[in-house]
């Protein structure tokens, strides 16, 4: 099985969180950001502040998307935290 592609959250903050996509076939799932649906690896833009900074970690199911490259993906992958780990100030 191939490894999803990764859904960068950029938070009005300036804070930058990734995640995997889900794999696909789940209903409704955050308004399709399944990997089936969009196979790339993409910044999701939020228009609010991140919990580190006093807002959340939701986002809005259309938020706007800009596709990166494999290559601009793997050095964005390194600069950024996954969305799971621990925030700390």
């Amino acid at each position: 099985m191939e490894t999803p592609h990764t859904l960068f959250l950029r938070f009005s903050c300036g804070h930058q969180y990734y995640l995997p996509r889900v794999s696909g076939g789940v209903s409704d799932w955050s308004n399709c950001l399944c990997d089936a649906c969009q196979p790339y690896d993409a910044v999701l833009t939020v228009g609010h502040s991140c919990r580190g900074c006093g807002g959340s970690m939701t986002y809005a199911k259309n938020a706007p998307q800009t596709r990166l490259t494999t290559e601009a993906a793997e050095e964005l992958r390194t600069k950024t935290n996954p969305l799971f780990a621990t925030i700390s100030h």
